[in-house]
């Protein structure tokens, strides 16, 4: 829906893409582990402390993103504005985090193809579409059971949108362990990774929990592979 709004201005911590404006915005783009810890930063910069509302929603943001400080993505300056935020918000970061990852991980009323693109994200690499899915989870053994349903619903998503791979993320907080599903690609997304495959349509790595900086950077290869099968 770009296309249709008026852009007024971008604060984000993701790579910069192909986006355009009409006209000059105000444009903020920093190496965090979270568009929240930009926004606390812009409170204390202009001397505003935000409501406890205001300043819980921001820390659950941090605290999402960075996995609990466990991403590689996450930063010294991530974790000072999450303090200050959880004084503000009179909350423990510890027991936010595991509120917000046990939610995360009750799979019990959400259809495959709901859990799927909860946190999905969609790249095209020259002209080559793909699309990487993302989630959390402190009850692996849960996402065990619906596997084989999660993989038909990928294929089935892979087939309306016409992506040359769809990789899904499951994020093991416990183990500091994620399972990647894919389907399309598999073998080349192993051999990118350095990672046997798991079984014909998963790999398991330990201590990769950031898509944007340890599973994005590798489309780029995989888009010439695609290409190369013509």
């Amino acid at each position: 829906g770009l296309d249709e709004a008026d852009l007024l201005g971008i604060i984000d911590h993701h790579r910069i893409a192909d986006i355009q404006s009409a006209a000059p915005i105000f444009f903020r783009n920093e190496t965090v582990g979270s568009t929240s810890t930009i926004i606390g930063s812009m409170f204390e910069e202009a001397g505003i402390s935000p409501s406890p509302p205001v300043a819980g929603g921001l820390l659950g943001g941090i605290v999402a993103d960075t996995v609990l400080f466990r991403s590689p993505t996450s930063t010294a300056r991530d974790r000072r504005v999450a303090s200050r935020l959880a004084d503000i918000a009179r909350v423990d970061v510890e027991e936010l985090g595991q509120g917000i990852f046990a939610a995360a991980s009750d799979l019990s009323e959400r259809s495959p193809r709901d859990i799927l693109t909860t946190d999905f994200k969609e790249f095209r690499i020259d002209d080559v579409p793909f699309a990487i899915g993302y989630m959390e989870t402190v009850q692996k053994a849960r996402v065990h059971e619906i596997r084989e349903a999660l993989l038909s619903e990928m294929l089935a998503i892979r087939a309306q949108r016409g992506f040359a791979a769809f990789l899904f993320m499951v994020v093991d907080i416990a183990h500091s362990e994620t399972e990647i599903l894919m389907v399309g690609l598999e073998d080349e997304t192993a051999e990118a990774l350095g990672q046997p495959l798991a079984t014909p349509h998963s790999v398991v790595l330990s201590g990769v929990m950031s898509r944007k900086k340890q599973v994005v950077p590798l489309l780029p290869r995989l888009a010439a592979e695609w290409k190369l099968r013509g």
